[in-house]
């Protein structure tokens, strides 16, 4: 059986380092051809790369991009997932898989190749969220990357009961959400002009 694909969500975010299972999770506030993304036009204002589609991603310069999974009840999973780096350039993309009440789960720096991840089974709580954060890993260089995650809800027998597949899974803006976006654009594009004015405060000095 097919897992309820609105339990993803897309966004940005960085690593809380001192406390992983605070990270924070940005909602992307745009979708186009397929994709999430910061805002109209890819890279958005010429230079953020942030976004992620049903098969592949790329991080930004300053934030990591976040695949969410927030299960509407309480569940025991496995967690199998392919994540691949194919530029031949750059120091590879690092991936950290969070949960938002026990904190990093792993880590990895994947670069100029596949690498494959399993997570030994865990239960994950209603209101818990598992985070799947990819970042540059300190630097913006040939970051586009492959991914796939399958998570599989088991019972205490091992039966299979559901699976949940990022690619399959995979969505746009859902009924009612748009109103939603249009409210997070408006908080990023405030958010955007607040660092452009502060950035150039001291710029035009006589």
């Amino acid at each position: 059986r097919i897992g309820d694909s609105s339990e993803w969500t897309y966004g940005t975010g960085n690593l809380n380092e001192a406390d992983p299972a605070a990270t924070a999770f940005k909602p992307f506030a745009h979708f186009e051809n397929g994709q999430w993304q910061l805002g109209p036009g890819y890279p958005y204002m010429g230079g953020m790369w942030e976004g992620l589609n049903a098969t592949s991603g790329h991080p930004g310069g300053h934030m990591g991009v976040i695949l969410r999974w927030t299960p509407k009840q309480t569940k025991s999973i496995q967690i199998q997932g392919t994540v691949n780096h194919g530029s031949p350039a750059g120091n590879g993309v690092r991936v950290t898989v969070i949960s938002t009440k026990h904190g990093q789960l792993e880590q990895r720096v994947v670069a100029h190749g596949e690498e494959k991840f399993t997570l030994s089974s865990r239960k994950v709580e209603q209101g818990e969220s598992l985070l799947f954060l990819l970042d540059n890993n300190g630097e913006l260089t040939s970051d586009n990357f492959d991914w796939n995650w399958v998570l599989t809800s088991t019972e205490s027998d091992n039966t299979l009961v559901k699976t949940w597949d990022s690619t399959a899974g995979f969505h746009g803006p859902l009924s009612g959400e748009k109103a939603i976006l249009r409210s997070v654009m408006k908080s990023a594009l405030t958010d955007l002009c607040h660092v452009l004015l502060s950035s150039n405060e001291f710029s035009y000095v006589d």
